[in-house]
């Protein structure tokens, strides 16, 4: 199975995020597999500002933030910190 996903990059002097690059497959035998990648994908881009990663079809965005609304909590902490992530 794969999804298309596309990088978008802020771009300073216009003030908005533009698609950078070809849009490029993420192919991973589930579903479940492909959005965890994107969503490390995303993750690793938190402090830069206005970078990001985006799915070219609409109803492939749609199921993620299905998928990401039905999360455990210690999956979705697991994902975000990483497994035996330690939080004060």
């Amino acid at each position: 199975m794969n999804l298309e996903v596309q990088y978008f990059d802020y771009d300073r002097f216009a003030g908005k995020s533009n698609p950078s690059g070809k849009p490029q497959l993420i192919e991973k035998p589930t579903e479940d597999e492909i959005f965890e990648e994107f969503y490390n994908k995303n993750n690793s881009l938190r402090y830069c500002n206005g970078s990001y990663w985006r799915f070219t079809n609409y109803d492939d965005d749609v199921r993620y933030h299905e998928w990401r609304r039905n999360l455990s909590p210690t999956r979705s902490f697991n994902l975000y910190y990483g497994k035996g992530g330690i939080v004060d």
